[in-house]
């Protein structure tokens, strides 16, 4: 029997049709032709015949927009998972959309945020994005972008947080979580992936791919970590520093204590149910456990 054509999903685990349809096309042709072209700029040439991670700053919308305009190897983004399901779009909103609202425009935002909640599930879906959960199942994350990797897609992640840095000029504090991609890729695919920090600078309209990142799947990430995120700010800042004198656009400001309680995901991370999960997956796909060579081989 002819097996059936199973299709990237960003909320099931195979969809059984291609989601880039006319709709999807013709918003991505609007986009491209109403946004300000913006100038990508590789430090390096990528290379031709393997897919790669990159790691930018978000600079408020301008680096997601800037990556689905102008970025044209074949790729997919990482976005918070709200977005894809009509029943999380209007908190979603309300906490990161326009948190600073009062009043009207509070009324407003409600309003909103109850329109696009079936609006914007079909337009993130259709994208093909890579669903982000700060839960246990970030497994599926990890497995998504491994799923990607193995498609010759790139991956293009925002690990910024809302969180300054005093070390760093350009960039915020780095997320932790995504270092363990490397390691999920390697289980999957067999690949060593390159992380290729990118700076999206909103004044100079650019959009700066920096040089090579790799992490060593055969080591702990606890072990890799720190280094592995100053090698990422670092590079991010020798690229904007380069660049002429321009305004700093941060990822956002941090959402108010009280506001992420009333809005956030209720389905909190529970980092021991978390830890315990991705051991347990890595353990059972480990090539050293079924003859399969080692990461250093």
């Amino acid at each position: 029997m002819k097996e059936k054509k199973r299709w990237f999903s960003s909320v099931k685990k195979y969809s059984r049709f291609k989601r880039r349809h006319l709709f999807i096309r013709a918003m991505l042709a609007m986009a491209r032709r109403g946004f300000k072209k913006t100038e990508v700029i590789f430090s390096e040439p990528l290379p031709s015949d393997e897919s790669v991670i990159i790691c930018s700053n978000h600079a408020l919308d301008y680096g997601p927009t800037a990556f689905l305009t102008g970025y044209k190897r074949p790729n997919r983004m990482w976005s918070d998972a709200s977005l894809c399901y009509a029943s999380r779009v209007h908190n979603h909103a309300m906490l990161c959309f326009w948190p600073t609202a009062r009043g009207m425009f509070k009324i407003l935002g409600h309003i909103a945020g109850y329109i696009l909640s079936p609006i914007l599930p079909i337009i993130f879906r259709g994208l093909e994005v890579i669903p982000v959960y700060r839960n246990p199942k970030m497994l599926i994350t990890f497995e998504k972008t491994a799923e990607t990797i193995a498609e010759n897609k790139d991956v293009i992640i925002f690990p910024e947080t809302e969180i300054k840095n005093p070390d760093y000029k350009f960039v915020n504090h780095i997320n932790n979580g995504f270092i363990r991609v490397a390691k999920t890729c390697y289980l999957k695919t067999g690949k060593i992936v390159k992380f290729y920090p990118a700076y999206a600078c909103k004044p100079l309209r650019k959009l700066i791919i920096g040089h090579p990142i790799t992490v060593d799947p055969s080591i702990p990430d606890k072990l890799q970590l720190k280094e592995f995120k100053r090698k990422i700010a670092d590079e991010i800042e020798r690229i904007a520093n380069e660049l002429p004198p321009h305004e700093i656009v941060p990822f956002n400001l941090p959402a108010d204590p009280q506001l992420f309680k009333k809005y956030g995901p209720k389905d909190k991370y529970d980092y021991k149910d978390l830890r315990n999960a991705l051991n347990s997956s890595e353990k059972r796909q480990d090539p050293k456990n079924d003859g399969g060579d080692s990461p250093n081989a």
